[in-house]
């Protein structure tokens, strides 16, 4: 009786993926940085499939798991913090860059693809003005650790497949007759098994075909695909035209929009011991063999929105009703900024009872002891927080008025908050003031003022919850 998609799960569940050798190298030489950041490890992870796998695998594996899904590379990296992702590496293998005719060719071919992917679903989201790019370009970047799990580890049931596709056979149809389910099938399920980003399952299922964010990963997953071969042929021609009917844009602008994508792509890759598919965009008389096509390297960070993860305040408060009813009100509103606005840490901070002390109560989206949970400031002086608590008013400090108000801000919070952009908003119950919420993203400019208007009505509706808890 063949195995079942069950039994090659765990077969596969506790088997590990190569990591690129740049990868590590990098992170090493980061960490004796001055200037290392969890941004800057998040750039190099975004192009290492096996290592980002790796990263949520971990996660996933923690006796006390993120309360709320991890969707991006900057959410995890924040939870787990640098030298535990650094020190990931020293268990993993290495995907040493050797000739195309070498067995490893397959696994790196796969790792090109999921970073073409990656790239294009995060641009689609950006475009289409999903408010999480970086979800779905993680969801493309891991969606296939299946396939690249058999190619790593089970090589030659993966070419009696690619055999039988060369032949004519449906991809699906192959793999059922080697494998007895499809490699989707098979990607889904150890998806689930390792904890990888939602939106990775769920761009694996058939109903994630009606949903314009699994859509769009699917979409790309196909393209880069299709396109890491022949960016002529007709599969790539029809998918070009659903790319363009999914990112609303006229058919030649769509076209030379993913073109883009793929050159920037290749300008990055170029430096890692994979193929780009940018190469098959120039017409191949100009090329001479061994040329170097792709251009200098050039790293690029996929912009990451994490989705919050609930932390405990660093300090207690004492109620009149279950703590852990206001913390659900508080985790629910962090969630509704991520989905709504786009925001990965929401912070709440109260009034001390002498009205002197404004202190962090709840952080969402960062490490237990990242430098936002331990928010205090004092209000005697006069600064931007302290005009704040004097009326109902949100404040969005952004590039065009940095200048202006960065003087209004503490020095003391220089460390604390992120300086480059964030939201504000006082809390009143009544017209008493009683703290404020605080939002902010790792990439300031990508908030506009419709995320801002999203983030004044999640502070107004807390507020309003917050009043009827005192009631």
């Amino acid at each position: 009786m063949p195995d079942s998609l069950t039994d090659w799960t765990d077969r596969l569940a506790n088997l590990t993926l190569p990591v690129l050798p740049d990868t590590a190298e990098e992170l090493d030489r980061l960490a004796g940085s001055p200037v290392s950041s969890h941004t800057n490890i998040e750039r190099i992870l975004a192009w290492d499939p096996g290592y980002a796998i790796a990263i949520f695998r971990y996660l996933g594996n923690l006796p006390q798991a993120p309360k709320t899904p991890v969707g991006t590379l900057s959410h995890a990296i924040s939870l787990l913090g640098s030298r535990v992702v650094r020190e990931l590496a020293r268990g993993l293998s290495r995907l040493e860059e050797s000739p195309r005719s070498s067995p490893d060719q397959e696994t790196r071919d796969c790792y090109s693809r999921a970073c073409h992917a990656s790239v294009y679903a995060y641009h689609w989201g950006a475009q289409r003005g999903d408010g999480n790019p970086g979800e779905s370009g993680m969801a493309a970047l891991v969606r296939r650790c299946g396939e690249m799990a058999m190619w790593v580890h089970f090589r030659a049931h993966m070419v009696k497949i690619r055999g039988q596709v060369t032949e004519g056979q449906n991809a699906d149809d192959a793999a059922r007759q080697v494998l007895g389910f499809t490699l989707d099938q098979l990607n889904q399920s150890l998806a689930l098994r390792w904890t990888l980003p939602p939106l990775a399952v769920e761009s694996l299922s058939t109903v994630g075909a009606f949903k314009p964010r699994p859509l769009g990963v699917m979409l790309a997953a196909a393209l880069a695909d299709s396109s890491s071969q022949d960016w002529a042929s007709q599969e790539t021609s029809e998918l070009l035209e659903l790319a363009a009917e999914f990112l609303r844009l006229p058919h030649d602008q769509a076209i030379s929009a993913i073109h883009c994508q793929a050159v920037d792509a290749a300008r990055h890759l170029c430096s890692l011991p994979l193929q780009s598919a940018a190469y098959y965009l120039i017409p191949q008389a100009q090329c001479q063999a061994g040329e170097d096509t792709a251009g200098p390297p050039l790293k690029i960070a996929l912009a990451a929105t994490p989705v919050a993860a609930v932390r405990r305040p660093s300090r207690e408060e004492n109620t009149t009703r279950p703590a852990s009813d206001l913390r659900q009100k508080l985790a629910q509103t962090a969630a509704d900024l991520h989905t709504q606005a786009g925001m990965e840490r929401t912070m709440f901070a109260m009034l001390s009872p002498d009205r002197k002390t404004l202190r962090a109560r709840f952080v969402a989206g960062t490490a237990a002891d990242a430098p936002l949970t331990r928010f205090q400031l004092h209000l005697e002086q006069r600064h931007l927080f302290s005009l704040l608590l004097t009326k109902p008013n949100g404040f969005w400090l952004n590039q065009e008025n940095r200048e202006k108000y960065l003087p209004a801000i503490p020095a003391s919070l220089q460390s604390t908050i992120n300086l480059q952009g964030f939201f504000v908003s006082s809390l009143f119950v009544g017209d008493r003031p009683l703290g404020i919420l605080y939002a902010d993203r790792s990439d300031p400019s990508l908030a506009n003022a419709e995320d801002f208007g999203r983030f004044k009505a999640c502070a107004r509706k807390l507020s309003g919850e917050l009043a009827a808890r005192a009631s």
